[in-house]
Order: structure tokens, then sequence, then C-alpha cells
């Protein structure tokens, strides 16, 4: 890992008039029982600290606070140190609260809680040739697209011009023939539920895999296909059955998927699955949040009433939870302060549990001393 000497500014956390008050709330009696792994929590601040320690300088976000990436990553080594040596220690939570300070950060429109859902890594069947049954293209980000504050646009020879919509791409195949193309899949609909997650994992005909992460968008807010075939009458509302709902009525399906304008673009990786910061995401440790509020390299706790799902996708109960996580992901629907969206793995069990999670509980910002 990389060292480096800090400077003085690092040290300081400025307070700004940025966020209302009662979404951020200064605590001093949180618990901190964390029932997940601590090696996967180790790994997840390993990842954090290897991110910040790239520009100590830099200035994040932090709720009303703004923090050097060198403030933060002290806090991460601070918190590593704590795990190795005293998790079980029934003074953990003491020595927690002597090095950071906790914030409680609620969503004010939702009683005061803050807002879980979770997300997967879809795994999805791709060939690198376009063949009969493979013929459904995932594109990497076009080159004239540019992304900004304001959106997106292409920057052409005859000047600015809007960047395409989904319904442009798939239905009008405005990108067709450009060699844009990374990889074909023979699983439209898998393949919809991946631009949803904005990253997975490529299984290829041999059977090895690769990655599939987030490469850009094209700047559209996203809208539900899934929630305009519920209002429609088409879906009962039940995730598993949504995607086999859409895989028998293909044409139909198509259709609503298009009405979606926001489009999903990746590269094709080896290694592991990235957030939108590059951070290499821990499956129970890392959260995506609203960039706005809370810069990847936060360091959070959370609690809330975790689902328990069966092989049909149906909640058979919940169970309390709560554990340290680290911010290394955004997304498109995760807007505001107290809201979070946890990152469950890859796989079918991980497409269930983050299919029925949607619930509310406690999320805690730590900011070091």
């Amino acid at each position: 890992m990389r060292r480096f000497l800090a400077i003085a500014v690092a040290l300081l956390a400025v307070a700004v008039a940025t966020s209302p008050a009662h979404a951020w709330q200064e605590v001093t009696d949180v618990r901190f029982i964390d029932r997940g792994r601590p090696q996967d929590l180790l790994l997840a601040l390993d990842r954090q600290a290897e991110y910040l320690s790239r520009n100590p300088n830099a200035v994040a976000k932090v709720g009303p606070l703004r923090l050097t990436h060198a403030k933060l990553l002290e806090g991460v080594r601070a918190l590593s140190k704590l795990v190795i040596e005293s998790y079980e220690d029934p003074s953990f939570s003491d020595k927690v609260r002597a090095q950071f300070r906790v914030f409680r950060t609620s969503n004010p429109q939702k009683s005061g809680k803050a807002h879980f859902t979770a997300y997967y890594d879809p795994i999805i069947n791709i060939s690198l040739q376009r063949t009969p049954r493979f013929s459904e293209p995932i594109y990497r980000l076009p080159p004239e697209y540019v992304q900004g504050p304001s959106g997106c646009h292409r920057n052409l020879q005859q000047g600015r011009a809007p960047c395409h919509t989904r319904y442009e791409i798939e239905i009008g195949h405005a990108l067709e023939g450009r060699g844009l193309e990374i990889a074909w899949t023979d699983d439209p609909v898998e393949l919809h539920f991946l631009h949803i997650q904005g990253s997975g994992l490529a299984r290829l005909p041999d059977g090895t895999f690769k990655i599939l992460n987030f490469g850009g968008h094209n700047g559209f807010k996203f809208e539900s296909a899934t929630r305009l075939m519920m209002n429609d009458g088409l879906l009962s509302g039940h995730y598993i059955q949504a995607k086999d709902y859409m895989r028998t009525h293909l044409d139909v399906a198509r259709k609503y998927l298009a009405r979606n304008p926001r489009f999903i673009f990746f590269k094709l990786e080896d290694g592991v699955t990235r957030g939108a910061a590059a951070i290499p995401l821990t499956s129970g440790r890392s959260i995506a949040t609203d960039p706005n509020q809370y810069a990847s390299g936060t360091l959070g706790f959370i609690r809330y009433e975790a689902p328990l799902v069966n092989q049909a996708g149906d909640v058979t109960s919940t169970i309390s939870t709560s554990r340290f996580v680290a911010v290394c992901d955004t997304g498109s629907a995760i807007v505001g302060p107290g809201r979070a969206d946890l990152y469950v793995g890859a796989g079918p069990q991980a497409e269930r549990l983050a299919g029925a999670t949607n619930t509310f509980g406690e999320l805690y910002i730590l900011v070091p001393r």
C-alpha cells in the first residue's frame, strides 16, 4: 500500500451549509455490533485505502463536511487497526467512538429513517463473436460521447448533439456497424437487468468468466420498464416473476424496455467487479450512495431488518442486521441523504436477496477525529 506525507490541510474538515440539519445529526450512543464477516470488512477497508491513497489531496464531500482523501484514509486505517486488535473486545464500540465522530443521516421524507435497497451482479452468457445464438450487442462508450454534470452530449463535426436514447440504440440501431460491440449475449432480458445493476459477470462459451464493469451512460433518467408493465397490469411486482414474464413475452417486453431512455455502456475486463469510482466491490460491505451526499471513500455503519428469501424469491422472514460499510459506488436511483444500496454479490441467491430488499433503518457516517 502506498504511503505519503500528509500535509496540514489534510487534517481539516470544513463544514458548509449544504444539507438540512435534520438529515445530518451527530450522535454519541451508537453500539457498533458488526454482524458481518470481519475478513470481508478488512478486504473492503484495504480497497478503500488503495483508492484514497491515489490522490491524498483530493477533497471529498461527506454530508455537510469537506474532507481530504488523506483525512478519510486516516479513518480507514484506524478502523482496520481496531478490527484487527479489538473486534471482539467489549469496549470495541467505545474505541470506535473515540476515533470517529458519528453522524446519523436520514431521509426527511421517510420519517427520519434511512432507505435501503440492494443490488447484485447478474451472470450473463456472452460470446466475443456474433453468432445466430449470440446476437444481442453489448456496447462500449462511443468516443464522441461526453459526460458532465449537466448530462451527456455528442461532439460531432457539425457541433453538439444529444446522446442517443435506448430506443434509438436498440430499436433504431443507431450504434450498429461502428465496431462498438464488446460482446454479444443470447439473453436480452438478462441484459436489461445488467443495465439496471451496472455491472455483472460474463460467462463465455468455454465456461470461463470475465467482468462487465460500468463504462458510462447516455445521460438520460432511468425509467423502470418493470414499473411501466405493472402499471399496465402485466406484472404483479414479484422480481423473479417479472423476468419469467419478459422471457415468455419478449416482443411485449422489448416495447416496454425501449421506453426507458437510459442506456448503460460497459467495459469487458479481467479481475473483479468495480463501482463507479473503480473501487472493487465487496459483498455485504460496499454501498452505493448519492455522490452529492457522500463521496466514495466514506465509511458508514448500517442497521436494518434484512429479508430472508426462499428459492422462489419470496420473503419468508426478516432478521436484524448491522455492519460497517464502505461507500464506493453510485446509482441513478440512489438520490438524497439517508439512501443506500447494498452490494450483495453475484448469482441467483444474490439476485433473490437484492430483489427482496426494500426497507428502512439507520445509516451512520463515520468521520475521523
